[in-house]
């Protein structure tokens, strides 16, 4: 089976390790692997790496014109990241 993963890093964290994490899931391509008695092979095409909430953005982006803020609270932390017409990094 060939499949195309995607995972999600903080705000706080994407863009300095966004490529590192995706090197990382991308160096074991053929996994073989047993779950319940079932055996799997598994051959990762390509992995995708994206910020916690983006998917929040694209649910919402045409009631935010301008500038909104992203807010990832979590097990003891809060993320934060500037958006701009659709933009993050601000």
């Amino acid at each position: 089976m060939t499949i195309r993963l995607g995972a999600a890093l903080p705000p706080r964290r994407f863009s300095e390790q966004n490529k590192g994490f995706r090197d990382y899931l991308m160096q074991h391509q053929k996994v073989f692997f047993r779950f319940e008695g079932i055996p799997y092979n598994i051959v990762l095409e390509k992995a995708y790496v994206f910020m916690q909430g983006h998917v929040v953005i694209h649910g919402i982006k045409d009631l935010c014109e301008g500038i909104c803020l992203l807010i990832d609270i979590g097990g003891g932390t809060v993320d934060m990241v500037g958006i701009e017409d659709g933009i993050a990094g601000i």
